[in-house]
């Protein structure tokens, strides 16, 4: 039975039996139910504090209720009440939770079926065509030549006397489009995988606890401009991008081998490295170029540009639950108890749950990314060493702490 304030690995141990159950499975099954198990607890870690307690109370209850052999109508009744819901409300939470998940299936006006959406769906063709041309040529291509693209393509078919299509409103093009790019694009060569990077970071929709106070969350990603792969990923609050940084580096060794493990080739190093600086490491730029000299040829191009504007046009504007929302990176507050900024919905309880949330987010990208992309290298002894060099050129470029 869940207390009323539970802990994370007893609210891990309920999803787990309501997902998995007990018995025997297959393994590529129980590996599924795992990683929807990673995912539902990544959500309920996301929760903000008010939201949070509803759902334990409504998973306390559904777990009372856990075996439909042994559940009767009153005990369905009993739990209603102490919801303060009707008995079709509460078996139709049961239904959610079945269909959706423990966690999405009770989240108060979560919906558990999406409604048809021309920027999630597609326009159609030939515009579905025509974007998907334009992106795969230019993977870092901006809404605007997107729609010059399409203009351009209804102006041809026009002059030939075909049907044409109604270009799409901008809005909707601009959704789409982040869309496409946060879902799995055309696959390029692994082999020529981590070449040009791109180091930028994003205020997203999230807070964090720290102390007593709640302060907006800021991403940071080490992408590579090709594939669009997330390298690695760190995350901070207040002016503390070095921070950020600081973790994104030390943890790309580690998430390297994993990735290698899916069927990523590295070169030996990169050789074009695009860091947007955020103004407080700006002292550190003279220290970045030194570095890259004395490494050999590798470039580092610094700009001072909108925090989140380049990392966008790779990634999209969303990674699972949380929002990339780009701006210069403000001067950092507390949040008064209650307050809602109105670009943040999500919350966690400290910097390592916001952490873990992240990167489960950033995994499941990559994953769609590498698809059923196999190892080709002949030695993992030569793919070490490669790992071992790219990531040691990174740590003397940025590794300062």
């Amino acid at each position: 039975m869940l207390p009323e304030t539970p802990t994370l690995s007893q609210v891990h141990a309920v999803v787990l039996d309501l997902m998995c159950g007990t018995g025997d499975a297959p393994d590529d099954g129980v590996a599924a139910s795992q990683d929807d198990v990673r995912r539902e607890m990544a959500l309920y870690s996301a929760l903000p504090p008010e939201l949070r307690s509803i759902v334990d109370k409504r998973l306390k209850e559904v777990a009372e209720l856990l075996d439909p052999t042994e559940r009767r109508t009153q005990h369905v009744v009993d739990a209603a009440k102490r919801l303060g819901l009707g008995q079709s409300a509460m078996y139709g939470l049961l239904k959610r939770v079945s269909d959706a998940g423990p966690i999405s299936g009770l989240i108060p006006g979560r919906r558990t079926k999406t409604k048809p959406s021309a920027a999630r769906d597609g326009f159609g063709s030939p515009i579905d065509d025509w974007i998907a041309t334009a992106m795969s040529e230019q993977p870092d291509i901006s809404i605007a030549d997107v729609s010059r693209w399409i203009t351009t393509g209804i102006q041809d078919l026009t002059r030939l006397g075909a049907p044409a299509p109604k270009a799409p409103a901008m809005s909707a093009l601009r959704e789409r489009v982040h869309v496409l790019r946060s879902q799995r694009p055309r696959m390029i060569d692994p082999l020529e995988t981590g070449e040009e990077l791109l180091i930028d970071q994003c205020p997203l929709n999230l807070s964090i606890g720290v102390g007593r106070e709640r302060r907006g969350a800021t991403g940071l990603f080490i992408v590579d401009r090709r594939t669009t792969i997330i390298l690695s990923a760190g995350i901070f609050v207040e002016k503390r991008a070095g921070v950020g940084l600081a973790t994104a580096v030390r943890d790309l060794r580690g998430r390297l081998r994993s990735l290698r493990n899916e069927g990523l080739m590295l070169p030996l190093r990169p050789m074009t490295v695009s860091w947007v600086v955020p103004p407080i490491l700006t002292p550190r730029i003279v220290e970045v170029r030194k570095a890259a000299a004395s490494i050999g040829p590798v470039s580092v191009l610094c700009s001072l540009s909108r925090s989140g504007a380049e990392l966008t046009k790779l990634i999209g504007e969303r990674l699972g639950p949380y929002r990339l929302v780009p701006r210069a990176v403000p001067d950092d507050f507390p949040l008064e108890p209650g307050e809602r900024m109105r670009s943040i919905d999500l919350d966690a309880a400290d910097m390592q749950i916001a952490l873990d949330g992240l990167l489960f987010e950033v995994d499941r990208r990559n994953d769609r990314l590498l698809g059923d992309q196999t190892v080709r290298s002949d030695s993992k002894a030569e793919d070490d060493a490669r790992i071992a060099n790219y990531a040691e050129v990174i740590e003397r470029l940025f590794g300062w702490d």
